[in-house]
């Protein structure tokens, strides 16, 4: 309920509840804002807690189901504080346990869908261990078997099938907090690994998060977005699993309509969004930021930053 001065009422938070763990991903572990694009080759929705249950016994369990309470009931104790730092070292625990990066990297997923305020806890708390796993270089094979890790995305695919309807989709993403901020990628150059498709929403759901790790924005306020207008890797095409447009990359006036849209919708909702360019292909990434940097708040850094730092005389990394 609204407050009786007309202000918004209270972003719901997470806090823990004494549910199943298997209930939880049932609950949380869905496709939230994916136009179904998390699903198995069968059709069916998958989950990273799936994935992480079959690796191995783990040393500690997936955390259980959260619930959703107002900010301003949410009073810790001391004795719920002790409870959260214990359940941050039992997820360390077990993320060490693991053979592989890539498994870590969806432990940590399950274990956001599972508690997602445990989740931010550890981002804010554990910063420098966890980071590895959820950005680079952890999130590069994330982006290259994305399809094939029965992800649940926490961002939205806009394809050209959806033109017209991007302010609504874009809305519907977080209909009850606000978009604050978007990373958007078209999949075309993922890392130093190339043209990823639509498995290119990986780095977008990885940049977020340091939006969140590094400036302490709300994730809610924050999307990632993955614009999905095919691809021209091969290996991808002609893969039966692969769920992102089956097509060679869209280019010229079509492609700029949809670029158009989303910056249009963008506006729409909040006039200064920040809209950050990630990972596009060098044939588009200087032309757009040229073209919507004097009339929109968005930025390129993998040219910007990079400008920074050369300037600073630092070593710029990996974007």
């Amino acid at each position: 309920m609204a407050p009786a001065d007309g202000s918004p009422a209270a972003d719901p938070v997470v806090k823990p509840s004494s549910n199943s763990t298997e209930e939880a991903i049932a609950t949380n572990g869905s496709a939230k804002a994916g136009n179904g694009r998390a699903q198995n080759g069968n059709g069916t929705a998958t989950s990273a807690a799936t994935y992480v249950g079959s690796l191995c016994q783990l040393s500690a369990p997936l955390p259980t189901k959260v619930a959703l309470v107002n900010a301003d009931q949410l009073l810790e104790s001391p004795e719920e504080e002790a409870e959260c730092e214990s359940m941050e070292q039992a997820v360390l625990s077990a993320l060490s346990a693991l053979p592989k990066d890539i498994d870590r990297y969806m432990y940590l997923r399950a274990t956001r869908q599972a508690d997602e305020e445990l989740f931010f806890r550890l981002l804010m708390d554990h910063t420098e261990e966890i980071l590895p796993y959820i950005y680079t270089p952890t999130v590069g094979e994330a982006c290259q078997r994305y399809h094939e890790l029965g992800i649940a995305p926490d961002g939205i695919y806009l394809t050209p099938a959806d033109k017209g309807r991007f302010l609504e989709l874009l809305r519907a993403a977080r209909p009850h907090s606000g978009i604050r901020a978007i990373v958007v990628t078209d999949g075309e150059r993922i890392l130093g690994l190339g043209d990823q498709g639509a498995g290119g929403m990986g780095i977008s759901e990885g940049k977020i998060l340091l939006y969140t790790a590094m400036a302490g924005l709300d994730p809610r306020r924050a999307l990632p977005v993955m614009l999905d207008v095919g691809t021209n890797n091969e290996k991808l095409l002609a893969d039966p699993g692969y769920k992102g447009l089956r097509q060679k990359r869209l280019r010229g006036p079509e492609y700029d309509e949809l670029v158009d849209e989303l910056m249009t919708a963008a506006r729409s909702l909040k006039p200064h969004m920040l809209l950050q360019f990630e990972d596009f292909g060098n044939c588009n990434a200087f032309r757009l930021l040229e073209r919507y940097q004097h009339t929109q708040c968005c930025f390129n850094d993998d040219i910007q930053a990079r400008r920074a730092s050369r300037s600073r005389g630092c070593s710029p990394r990996s974007a």
